[in-house]
């Protein structure tokens, strides 16, 4: 989904933005389904106010909430400010009205999702004049999913997952939950969060737990750190935990006649590395059980990989 901005113009100095400005922001909206054997843009319902320098944030159940910027023409001009956030449904997808700003955040201002589910937005405007709009504080906004109701809760979850990996979240609330999600942390500059993802997992209820399959396939969830969500039938997130995926993963196109495999990980025990010819896998080999690591590096021969000329490898601590 894109939404929003206006063509730039050919201002000559910051102190006549608004003289020499004449193109207002743009209320359109557009989606693509990369899914679609031909992906094409689409417009859909427009938002209700055009909006330059609005942050976009993903939320855990799946909408993206729009805040901060102004209507006017130009560039960072207060005169246009909006206050009121709007709401984008990719269900529906249409906008709704949401509660306003309580300060005008635009040039340099961002907005993030927090772990426990609210946004924050936070500076905005230029330090220098005569665009003298420097906003020095923050302000968090709470989504309408934390007013339906009790939260679930995340008793425990593991800090390393790797690509394909089953893995167990434990909750008292398991029975009662619906989705699972994990979204990227923020990492706003300009208005634009380049970091921003979300993964819908897999899942399977037990015993007060989980069962989650991560992602794996690298190229839809590339290695790093997300929030770990579950919403209840509500649609009520808990309060995330920090899960990194990725942990040890790498690939070899070539060995030397040893068939040493250098593994980079963290010192510790209980160490498992695996074999695969492709990524995603479901069909992993154990190459190595049970071994301790002494330093940041092991080196472990692979003798049965041998025969294949393209490898990829994980390692994970296994209880």
């Amino acid at each position: 989904m894109i939404h929003g901005g206006n063509p730039p113009e050919g201002y000559t100095q910051p102190s006549i933005y608004a003289q020499t400005a004449t193109v207002y922001p743009s209320r359109v909206t557009e989606v693509i389904n990369l899914n679609d054997p031909t992906p094409t843009w689409r417009q859909t319902a427009p938002a209700n106010t055009g909006r330059r320098l609005g942050s976009a944030v993903l939320l855990p159940d799946g909408k993206v909430f729009l805040c901060n910027g102004s209507s006017s023409p130009g560039f960072n001009i207060a005169a246009g400010k909006i206050l009121m956030s709007e709401m984008w449904d990719p269900v529906t997808e249409t906008w709704t009205p949401m509660a306003p700003n309580v300060r005008y955040r635009g040039y340099h201002s961002n907005a993030l999702l927090l772990p426990d589910g609210r946004v924050v937005a936070t500076g905005g405007g230029h330090p220098n004049p005569p665009d003298d709009l420097a906003e020095a504080s923050a302000e968090i906004y709470s989504p309408p999913y934390l007013f339906r109701g009790p939260r679930p809760t995340i008793a425990a979850a593991p800090e390393n997952v790797t690509f394909g990996e089953t893995f167990v979240v434990k909750t008292p609330d398991a029975a009662n939950i619906t989705n699972v999600v994990w979204i990227r942390p923020g990492n706003t500059t300009h208005n634009f969060d380049q970091n921003q993802r979300i993964n819908r997992l897999s899942f399977t209820v037990g015993d007060g737990q989980l069962n989650v399959t991560a992602p794996a396939d690298p190229n839809l969830c590339p290695p790093g750190h997300y929030m770990l969500f579950i919403l209840n039938s509500n649609g009520v997130p808990a309060v995330a935990k920090t899960v990194r995926i990725g942990m040890g993963i790498l690939a070899v196109t070539k060995f030397g006649p040893d068939n040493l495999v250098t593994v980079t990980t963290y010192p510790g025990t209980k160490y498992t590395l695996e074999r695969t010819d492709a990524l995603p896998s479901a069909n992993w080999v154990t190459v190595a059980a049970n071994f301790t690591a002494t330093a940041n590096t092991a080196l472990i021969t692979d003798a049965g990989g041998a025969s294949t000329t393209r490898r990829f490898y994980r390692v994970r601590q296994v209880p």
